[in-house]
């Protein structure tokens, strides 16, 4: 639902920086898009999906904190890994070929 929503603002907001049909037009559409906004039907819509997010921060919050954890243990692994094989610490890389 949050993806159609993105692609119709997206359309709209393409449409009106590319319209030629000049100040005219961009006020009707700003006009139509506020009518639109407050409507009691997308007002409701917008409060489920806030109390949602609310509902739902703690667990994605959770997750994305387990992912860096993750994601930092690898690095140290791959790191020690690194050093302990030869004893030294990793080269540093040249990849990339610089400036």
């Amino acid at each position: 639902m949050l993806g159609k929503a993105a692609l119709v603002v997206g359309l709209g907001a393409g449409y009106v920086l590319g319209a030629r049909d000049g100040r005219a037009r961009y006020e009707q559409i700003k006009t139509e898009a506020k009518r639109l906004w407050h409507d009691p039907k997308v007002q409701e819509k917008a409060a489920q999906a806030q109390e949602l997010v609310k509902q739902k921060a703690p667990q994605v919050q959770e997750k994305v904190a387990d992912a860096a954890r993750r994601a930092g243990n690898q690095v140290n692994r791959d790191h020690e890994d690194d050093s302990t094989a030869t004893g030294a610490p990793p080269a540093p890389s040249t990849a990339g070929g610089g400036l």
